[in-house]
């Protein structure tokens, strides 16, 4: 699909990943398969507050949570409101969104599609 591209001549092997557009049936529209995304999605494996999130409201639903996430890291929603406009409870919302923190502190060194104000 042209997607991925792989470099041997360094080492270690480098691999590029060009980001995909997701299109889920969900109300929150479209969603951008971004490093972070899949680094949200991994951590289910060490972080059990994400795991139990995506769960219970499955992918589509944590690629939104981590949108709002981003409103809250930047001051735009507080993470109560931001749990309402999520449509998940707020003690939920708030858990997931101090998780997803810590994916979005660590994507700003790697990512280059995270769209975060200074």
């Amino acid at each position: 699909m042209g997607l991925l591209s792989r470099n041997d001549g360094v080492t270690p092997t480098t691999v590029t990943v060009a980001p995909i557009r997701l299109q889920p049936d969900t109300e929150h529209g479209d969603v951008l398969a971004t490093p972070t995304l899949v680094d949200a999605v991994g951590r289910q494996l060490e972080t059990d507050d994400i795991r139990v999130f995506v769960e219970r409201q499955g992918v589509a639903k944590l690629a939104a949570a981590l949108h709002y996430t981003l409103r809250v890291m930047n001051g735009e929603l507080t993470q109560r409101t931001a749990a309402t406009k999520l449509g998940v409870h707020s003690v939920e919302g708030m858990t997931v969104f101090t998780a997803l923190q810590d994916v979005v502190e660590d994507a700003a060194s790697y990512d280059p599609y995270l769209e975060r104000p200074e």
